[in-house]
C-alpha cells in the first residue's frame, strides 16, 4: 500500500499573535463570514466554476446527543473548488494575501476567525487535481511546544467531488437558538446579492447558504428575498402653521448615485419607502465586492450627519444601496476605514439627496389626500394664508356685529326684568358662596368677592378663568373622571402635533379639553345637568375671548366681563356646592 502523503505548512510569523486573536471584537456572524468570503472568492476565480455554490453551516449545541464529540462546535462546508498543496500553504500563512483581491484580501480572515471561535479546529479540503488533505490546528499544543508549523496529511476521502470543510471544535462562543437566529439574520443581509440571485441581473456568484442546528435544517426561508418595499411616489410635502401642503407634481423619490470619493467611483441609490419601519429598515447599505459591510436589519447604518436623527421618520423611511468597492475596510470587514463625515458631505453635495432627506422628515403616510392642501408652488402657500386671513377677518367682523346686536338685545331685556347682576353686586362673585376645603380655590374665591369688575376688568378676566379651570380640575378629580380627561387631552395633542413622538402626558389637562370632554358626559352635573350644560356651552364660547385677554392682552370692557361671569356662574356655583358636599 502506498504511504499517505504528508507535508508541513508554516502558520507563523509570530505565534504570540494567535494568543490575542480570541480577544478581538468580532461579531459572530462577521467571523463566520470570513469562511463564506473565502468559499465564494475561491469559487468566483476558479477555472472550473459551477453554476451554483452551496455553503452549509452546521451548529451543534452543548446538549447534542447523537455525537458528543461535536458538542458546542460549528462546521462550515462548501462544494467549491477546494485547495491543493500550494493553496493550503498560502491559506495557513498569516498575512499571505491571495493573488487576486476580492472578498478574500487580507490573508488573515480564516486564521483569525477560527482562533476567535476555538483553539482547536480542523480543515479538510479536496480539489480536482489532488487527493483529500486534512490539517489539524491546536493552538495550545503549538504554543506549548513552541512550534510554528503543522502537518498536513493525505486522508481517505470525506468529500465527494471537490470542496472544503472547516470544523471549529468546542468553541468558546455560546451556541444556542438566540445566537443562531441572530447569525442567520445577519448572514442573510450580508450575502443578499449572492443569495437573492436574479438571472441576467447579477454579476455575483449564485450561492445557496444553508443553516442547520444539530443536523436539522432551520429557517430555509430565511435566505429568500423579502417583498420589495414600495418606493414613495408623492409631491413635496410641507407643514406650515398646522396646514399640511402637497407642493408640485408627484415624483418617485429615488436618487441614483455615481460620483467619485477618495479617487474611487461610488455608485448606487438612495430612496424613500412609502411605509416606514424601524425594525425592517437597515438604513444605508454599504456593499463592497458584493458583500454588505455596513447596514443590516440587526445593526442599521444610520449616519447622523445624513439622517439628522436616529429615531425619527428619516430612520424609518430612508433606504439606500451604495457600492464602495475601492474604499478600504477594517481587517474584520465590519466597518469602512474612512472619514464618515466627509463621505456624507459628498452625498449631501447632491441637491436631490438634500431634498429627499427633508421629504423623509415631512411626509406622513397617515395624512390622507383630503387632509392635504395641494398647491403648485411655495408662492401659492403664501397666497393661501393671505386668502384665509381675509376670510377670517370678514367672518370675525360679521360675528362681532351679530354679537353686538345680541348683547344690546340681551341687556335691554335684562334691564326690563331687573336681572342684570351689575345692578345687584359689583364684584366678580358674591360673598355668599359656600367655601370648600381646597385652599387654592378658596383663596381665589375670596379674592373674587372683593374684586370690582368696573375698576379691574383685566384682573377680573384672569381671576374668572383661573376659578373655572381650577374648579373644573378639582371637580373632575373628585368625581373620579380626571384620568379619563388626561387621556383625552393626550390624544387630542398627539393628533395635532407635527411630531407625535414628542408629546408627553401631563397631569393637568387644558381647560378647553376639560370642557370638550364634559360635552360627552353631561350626567356629571347630576340633577342640574340641563342648566350646567347650558352654562358650560357659554363658557366654551367665551373661552377664546378670555384667552385673548389672558395671553394676548386683548382689550376688554367691564360689561363684557360681567357677561362672561354671568355665563359661567351656574357651573361655578354647582362645582363649589359639589366640592363642599364631598368635603363634608
Amino acid at each position: 500500500m502506498t504511504k499517505n502523503k504528508t507535508f508541513k505548512v508554516d502558520v507563523s510569523p509570530d505565534m504570540g499573535m494567535y494568543s490575542i486573536l480570541p480577544q478581538q471584537k468580532y461579531n459572530p456572524a462577521y467571523a463566520l463570514a470570513e469562511f463564506i468570503d473565502n468559499a465564494i472568492h475561491a469559487h468566483q476565480f476558479s477555472n472550473k466554476r459551477q453554476d451554483l455554490l452551496t455553503i452549509t453551516l452546521d451548529f451543534y449545541t452543548s446538549d447534542y446527543k447523537k455525537d458528543v464529540s461535536v458538542r458546542n462546535s460549528i462546521v462550515i462546508s462548501d462544494d467549491g473548488p477546494g485547495m491543493g498543496e500550494s493553496e493550503l500553504k498560502t491559506a495557513f500563512k498569516p498575512a499571505s494575501k491571495p493573488k487576486i483581491s476580492g472578498l478574500s484580501e487580507f490573508g488573515i480572515g480564516m486564521k483569525a476567525a477560527s482562533v476567535w471561535f476555538s483553539n482547536t479546529w480542523t480543515l479538510i479540503t479536496k480539489s480536482s487535481n489532488d487527493s483529500e488533505f486534512i490539517a489539524n490546528f491546536n493552538l495550545s499544543e503549538l504554543l506549548s511546544a513552541n512550534h510554528s508549523s503543522i502537518t498536513v496529511s493525505e486522508e481517505s476521502p470525506e468529500i465527494s467531488g471537490t470542496g472544503t470543510i472547516i470544523k471549529l471544535i468546542n468553541t468558546r462562543r455560546t451556541i444556542d437558538d438566540q445566537n443562531i437566529n441572530k447569525i442567520t439574520e445577519t448572514l442573510r443581509d450580508l450575502y443578499q446579492k449572492f443569495t437573492y440571485y436574479e438571472e441576467g441581473k447579477s454579476n455575483y456568484v449564485k450561492t445557496d447558504i444553508q443553516i442547520r442546528k444539530n443536523g436539522e435544517a432551520i429557517g430555509d426561508a430565511n435566505f429568500k428575498k423579502d417583498k420589495t418595499l414600495e418606493i414613495l411616489n408623492a409631491p413635496i410635502y410641507k407643514s406650515t402653521k398646522g396646514v399640511y401642503f402637497g407642493i408640485g407634481e408627484y415624483k418617485t423619490w429615488k436618487v441614483n448615485l455615481d460620483f467619485e470619493f477618495q479617487k474611487q467611483r461610488i455608485t448606487g441609490f438612495i430612496q424613500l419607502h412609502k411605509k416606514g419601519s424601524y425594525l425592517a429598515n437597515p438604513g444605508i447599505i454599504l456593499f463592497r465586492n458584493g458583500r454588505v459591510i455596513l447596514g443590516t436589519r440587526t445593526n442599521p447604518y444610520i449616519p447622523t450627519k445624513l439622517f439628522k436623527t436616529k429615531n425619527k421618520y428619516q430612520a424609518q423611511r430612508v433606504y439606500g444601496e451604495i457600492c464602495i468597492d475601492g474604499l478600504p475596510v477594517t481587517y474584520t470587514k465590519d466597518d469602512i476605514d474612512f472619514d464618515e463625515n466627509l463621505f456624507v458631505e459628498s452625498l449631501l453635495n447632491n441637491f436631490d439627496i438634500q431634498n429627499l432627506i427633508e421629504q423623509a422628515g415631512k411626509f406622513r403616510a397617515s395624512t390622507s389626500d383630503k387632509d392635504t392642501v395641494f398647491v403648485d408652488s411655495e408662492e401659492d402657500i403664501k397666497k393661501y394664508f393671505e386668502e384665509l386671513e381675509q376670510k377670517r377677518k370678514a367672518e370675525a367682523e360679521a360675528a362681532n356685529k351679530r354679537k353686538a346686536q345680541e348683547n344690546n338685545d340681551k341687556n335691554d331685556k335684562d334691564r326690563l326684568n331687573g336681572k342684570h347682576h351689575n345692578e345687584n353686586w359689583d364684584t366678580l362673585l358674591p360673598d355668599d358662596l359656600t367655601k370648600t376645603k381646597n385652599q387654592k380655590l378658596n383663596s381665589l374665591l375670596l379674592e373674587a368677592t372683593s374684586l370690582k369688575i368696573k375698576e379691574h376688568p383685566y384682573s377680573s378676566v384672569f381671576l374668572l378663568r383661573s376659578i373655572i379651570e381650577i374648579g373644573l380640575f378639582e371637580f373632575l378629580k373628585q368625581k373620579g373622571k380626571l384620568q379619563s380627561v388626561i387621556n383625552y387631552d393626550f390624544e387630542k395633542r398627539v393628533a395635532k402635533a407635527e411630531d407625535p413622538e414628542s408629546v408627553q402626558k401631563i397631569k393637568k389637562p387644558g381647560l378647553d379639553h376639560m370642557l370638550t370632554w364634559i360635552e360627552s358626559s353631561p350626567s356629571i352635573f347630576d340633577d342640574d345637568e340641563k342648566n350646567c350644560m347650558s352654562s358650560k356651552k357659554k363658557i366654551t364660547h367665551d373661552l377664546k375671548a378670555m384667552n385673548g385677554v389672558v395671553h394676548q392682552f386683548d382689550l376688554i370692557g367691564s360689561n363684557k366681563v360681567i357677561e362672561y361671569r354671568d355665563n359661567a356662574y351656574t357651573v361655578i356655583k354647582h362645582i363649589i356646592n359639589d366640592l363642599s358636599k364631598k368635603d363634608n
